[in-house]
């Protein structure tokens, strides 16, 4: 007797109890949603699944790192800092990303060092105001207001 899948049925079971069901197609069909019907080779399946996918995960996470390295040194061989070109005005669109600064529509996906890979995100009202009065004080220190 496997002591800890008793003990999960029995705890599937009493859920069940809670909500109402009585029947035992009902009760039979909790155990089931909850995996603990299964045969034990499907059961095994599962588990090597799990462990796969928790494999795949850990790989995933170490390429993201590897790649965010290389963006980094690329942008920094490039002359760009956090995404931004050097061309590119100091002062940001005020709809562009919360992250970056990029509008929307050019946007995709980009990466930062604060945030790592993103989509656009919509900019805070604060970010908004201070990117407006940056871009004033811009025109303004340009001559052009």
């Amino acid at each position: 007797m496997n002591a800890k899948r008793v003990n999960a049925a029995a705890g599937v079971l009493h859920a069940a109890q809670v909500r109402g069901r009585v029947t035992a197609a009902g009760l039979a069909a909790d155990l089931e949603a909850a995996g603990l019907l299964q045969s034990p080779a499907t059961a095994a399946e599962t588990e090597r699944l799990r462990a796969r996918v928790a494999e795949l995960e850990a790989e995933r996470h170490a390429t993201n790192s590897a790649l965010a390295e290389v963006t980094e040194a690329l942008r920094a061989a490039e002359g760009r800092a956090d995404g931004l070109a050097v061309g590119r005005p100091a002062v940001l669109e005020p709809d562009g990303c919360r992250h970056c600064g990029i509008p929307e529509r050019g946007h995709a996906r980009q990466w930062t060092r604060a945030a790592g890979w993103h989509a656009w995100v919509e900019p805070s009202d604060g970010q908004r105001l201070e990117r407006m009065r940056a871009r004033r004080a811009a025109r303004t220190e340009a001559g052009y207001l």
